[in-house]
């Protein structure tokens, strides 16, 4: 299991958040299933889940926050350290799957990383960000 001490953006002297992230929870076939925690102050505040297949794609299945946390810089602090382990496995794409439409944070938060969405409007669509 490796663990991250995230920084928040504003607040570099500031710890923010700390990751505690097992990359190959489940390896089937070229995929690596991956499970990523979020603690602050030793308490789980939030999760995010999914699988990459080095040298192709990283997708994230799902991200979540408690309510409390939200809004606040977490999620981005998270998302960017899955985008540095897409680029550090050679992944050309990474993948928000499964967004629905009417979740108007997330998609916020996939947009403010250029990510555009694929797939067929009033479904689930992805978000895809293209190089990682």
């Amino acid at each position: 299991m490796d663990i991250y001490n995230l920084q928040h953006p504003a607040q570099k002297s500031a710890r923010l958040i700390t990751l505690k992230a097992n990359w190959s929870c489940a390896i089937v076939g070229d995929k690596h299933h991956f499970l990523v925690k979020a603690l602050r102050n030793k308490i789980i505040i939030g999760r995010a889940h999914g699988w990459f297949a080095p040298n192709a794609a990283f997708v994230l299945e799902k991200i979540e926050l408690s309510h409390r946390y939200r809004s606040r810089g977490y999620g981005t602090a998270i998302v960017e350290e899955l985008r540095l382990k897409a680029r550090a496995n050679g992944c050309s794409t990474f993948v928000f799957s499964g967004v629905r439409p009417d979740n108007s944070r997330a998609i916020k938060l996939y947009e403010s990383f250029n990510a555009v969405p694929s797939g067929n409007p009033g479904d689930t669509l992805d978000y895809v960000i293209t190089p990682p």
